[in-house]
C-alpha cells in the first residue's frame, strides 16, 4: 500500500522571510520614515519625484531586510546613479528640495536605528569621542542664533546625517565592507566609461539640458566642458575615480583581480581628463601610501616619502606641458599647467589657501559658528550656502566655530593614524583601500554635496574602531563583530 507523502517543514527562504519582516515587526519603524521623508518634498515638488523617492526608499529597505550586505550595496549604487536618475527620469526645474535627495538620509537613519539593538560596546577612544562631539555640534547648529532655521536644518541633514555611517561602520562585518568597496569599484568602471564618452563624444540631451539649467560655471575649462558622468557635479565624479584607483591598487597588491586590471587604467584616464588637479594630487598621494603601507614602514617615515612625490609631480607636469598633445587639449593643459607651477597664474592654489585662511580665522571672530546652512550649497534655495570655503577644516570653523574645528582636526589626525596602523599590521586589501579612500577624499569628508562618496570615510573610520585582532595567515573563517543571525535576516 502506497504511503501518503510526508509534509516537510522547510525553513522559509530569504525573500519570504524578508517579506514577513518588512510587513510585520519592521513596518512600524520603516514606513513612517519613508512616508515622512517623501511627504516633506511632495507639497513643493513634482509628484513623479516623490513617487520615485518612495519606491527607491522601499527597495533599499527590502534589500537590507534580506541582507545588510545587499542593502548597503544597493545604497552605494543608488548614490552613484542618483544624479543621472534626476536628469533622465525626472527632468525639470525645481523650486524647493528634491524628494530624491531625501532617499539617502532616510535609508541612513533607518540602518542606524536598526543596528542600535545589536550594536556591541565600543571602546571610547579619542576618535569615537571626537566623532560624537562633531555630530552633537552638527545637530545643535540647527538652533544656531547666527543662522537660519531652515537652512541649518538642511545643512544638518546633508552634512550631519552621513556621519551616522561611523556608528553603522562600527557594527558591520568585514565581508560587508569588502562588498561595499567592490561594488563602488565596479560601479566606478561604468561611471568612467560614461564620463569618457561625455568628454570625447559630447553630452546627451538630458545632460545638456541640466548644464543649461544649472549654470554650473565650474564645468567650463576654456572652450570645453568637464565631464560629470552619472554624478551631480564634476568634483564628485573625480573623487569617485580617485577612490576606484586606490581600491584597485590595494587589490592588485594583494591578489589577482580582473576587475582591478580593468578599472585602474580606465579610472586614471577618466580622472586625468576630468581636469581636477586637487583630486589628482590626493589620488597620487593616496596611492603612494597604499604602496608604502604594504612595506610595513611606520607612518612618520612614510610621511617623508610624500615630499619627493610632490616634487616629482611638479617636475613631471613641467615636462608634459611642453608636449603638443597637452598643449592642444584644454582639459589636459589646465591639469598640467596648475601642477607644474602651483603658485603661477594657471593655478588656483592661492585662491584655495585664501578661502582656507578666511574660514579658519572666522572661528576667532565667531566662536560658535554660523550654522551648517552657511556652507551647504543645497541650502541655497532658502538663503544658505554662501560661506563655503571648499575645505573641511575651514568649513568646520565657519559652520561650527572653534569646537567644530577642534573636533574635526582630532578626527582627521586620529583617523589617518588608525587607518595606517591597521593596514600596516594586518595587510588586508580592504584596510589599505580604506586608507587610500580616506586620503583621496581629504579634505572633503564633510562635503555633503558629494553624495556618492561622502559616507565612505565615516563608514571606514567606524569599521576601524571595532576591537578586531590580527587574523592568522591560515585563518579561513571571518569573525563577525555582530551576531551572525542578523546577516540571515
Amino acid at each position: 500500500m502506497r504511503q501518503p507523502p510526508v509534509a516537510v517543514n522547510r525553513p522559509p527562504g530569504r525573500l519570504r522571510q524578508a517579506s514577513r519582516v518588512f510587513l510585520s515587526r519592521r513596518l512600524g519603524l520603516e514606513m513612517p520614515l519613508i512616508v515622512l521623508g517623501c511627504a516633506a518634498g511632495a507639497t513643493a515638488e513634482p509628484l513623479r519625484r516623490s513617487v520615485l523617492a518612495f519606491v527607491a526608499s522601499g527597495l533599499l529597505v527590502v534589500g537590507s531586510a534580506i541582507s545588510l550586505r545587499l542593502g548597503c550595496s544597493m545604497f552605494a549604487v543608488w548614490l552613484i546613479l542618483e544624479g543621472l536618475i534626476r536628469r533622465v527620469v525626472a527632468p525639470g526645474t525645481l523650486a524647493g528640495i528634491d524628494p530624491l535627495l531625501l532617499v539617502a538620509p532616510i535609508f541612513t537613519l533607518y540602518i542606524y536605528l536598526r543596528l542600535q539593538a545589536d550594536r556591541p560596546e565600543v571602546q571610547k577612544t579619542r576618535l569615537v569621542r571626537a566623532v560624537f562631539a562633531l555630530q552633537t555640534l552638527c545637530f545643535l547648529s540647527v538652533v544656531n542664533p547666527f543662522g537660519s532655521l531652515r537652512s541649518d536644518l538642511i545643512g544638518a541633514v546633508v552634512v550631519g546625517v552621513p556621519t551616522a555611517w561611523f556608528q553603522i561602520g562600527s557594527n558591520i562585518p568585514r565581508s560587508t565592507l569588502k562588498t561595499i568597496l567592490t561594488v563602488v569599484q565596479g560601479s566606478a568602471v561604468v561611471v568612467a566609461m560614461y564620463g569618457i564618452n561625455q568628454t570625447l563624444r559630447g553630452f546627451p540631451s538630458w545632460d545638456e539640458a541640466w548644464i543649461e539649467r544649472s549654470g554650473y560655471t565650474a564645468l567650463h575649462v576654456g572652450t570645453v566642458i568637464r565631464a560629470f558622468s552619472t554624478l551631480s557635479n564634476a568634483a564628485e565624479y573625480a573623487a569617485l575615480m580617485g577612490v576606484c584607483v586606490v581600491i584597485s591598487i590595494s587589490k592588485l597588491l594583494s591578489r589577482f583581480s580582473m576587475l582591478s586590471i580593468l578599472a585602474l587604467p580606465l579610472c586614471l584616464v577618466a580622472l586625468t581628463l576630468e581636469s581636477s588637479r586637487s583630486v589628482l594630487v590626493t589620488t597620487i598621494l593616496g596611492s603612494v601610501f597604499v604602496l608604502v603601507v604594504r612595506s610595513g614602514l611606520r607612518l612618520k617615515w612614510a610621511l617623508l616619502v610624500v615630499i619627493p612625490v610632490i616634487i616629482g609631480i611638479s617636475s613631471l607636469a613641467g615636462h608634459l606641458l611642453q608636449s603638443d598633445a597637452v598643449a592642444g587639449n584644454d582639459l589636459l593643459s589646465h591639469q598640467v599647467s596648475g601642477l607644474s607651477d602651483p603658485t603661477g597664474q594657471g593655478s588656483t592654489l592661492g585662491l584655495h589657501l585664501t578661502l582656507l585662511q578666511d574660514g579658519l580665522t572666522s572661528a576667532a571672530s565667531n566662536p560658535v559658528g554660523a550654522g551648517l546652512g552657511a556652507i551647504t550649497s543645497a541650502a541655497g534655495t532658502v538663503g544658505g550656502g554662501t560661506s563655503g570655503t571648499e575645505a573641511d577644516p575651514s568649513n568646520a570653523a565657519v559652520a561650527l566655530g572653534a569646537p567644530g574645528l577642534l573636533a574635526y582636526l582630532v578626527i582627521l589626525i586620529s583617523g589617518i593614524k588608525l587607518a595606517y596602523g591597521s593596514a600596516r599590521v594586518q595587510r588586508r586589501w580592504w584596510l589599505a583601500g580604506g586608507l587610500g579612500t580616506l586620503l583621496v577624499l581629504v579634505p572633503q569628508w564633510l562635503n555633503g554635496g558629494q553624495y556618492s562618496v561622502v559616507w565612505l570615510p565615516w563608514l571606514i573610520l567606524g569599521y576601524l574602531t571595532q576591537p578586531t585582532s590580527v587574523p592568522a595567515p591560515s585563518a579561513t573563517v571571518e569573525r563577525s563583530p555582530i551576531p551572525v543571525s542578523y546577516e540571515r535576516r
